[in-house]
């Protein structure tokens, strides 16, 4: 026999379900762009990075990219596969002061082009000057240990 109590909750749990999904629908519809990442996106970059010779972009990168998967996985990662996956040549190229602020450049373009409202707060949290100084610090220590 089930209980009156368990029936109710099931009835707001279903109530709570249609609601929630309404109001995803009308969220993504109000932002024009999906809220979901394409799968394996954070993955798919931190395989770009593991190709990259030692000493270049790519690899100074890896280390606060491997960060961010382990804290947050595929979360707020939007497009970032696709956008290293096209950046490969940079990431391949020796890790100048030059070449870390172009791609940390390119990267905030990608992000506030991307039209994922989640990854770009997830940019503007972290920031281009955080973000190319941790590349920095990562590349030196690299360096360091050769």
């Amino acid at each position: 026999m089930v209980g009156v109590n368990s029936v109710q909750a099931r009835l707001n749990q279903d109530r709570f379900e249609a609601a929630a999904k309404k109001s995803a629908a009308k969220t993504q519809c109000a932002l024009h762009a999906p809220v979901q990442n394409k799968p394996g996106q954070r993955a798919r970059a931190l395989e770009v990075t593991r190709q990259a010779p030692i000493g270049s972009v790519g690899a100074a990168i890896r280390p606060t990219l491997e960060t961010a998967f382990s804290v947050a996985n595929e979360l707020f990662a939007g497009k970032i596969g696709d956008f290293y996956e096209r950046n490969r040549d940079l990431l391949n190229k020796p890790a100048t002061d030059e070449n870390i602020a172009d791609f940390v450049r390119r990267e905030n373009e990608h992000f506030s082009a991307e039209g994922n409202w989640a990854a770009w707060a997830f940019d503007r949290v972290l920031g281009e000057g955080w973000r190319e100084n941790q590349i920095k610090e990562n590349r030196d220590e690299q360096l360091r240990g050769q």
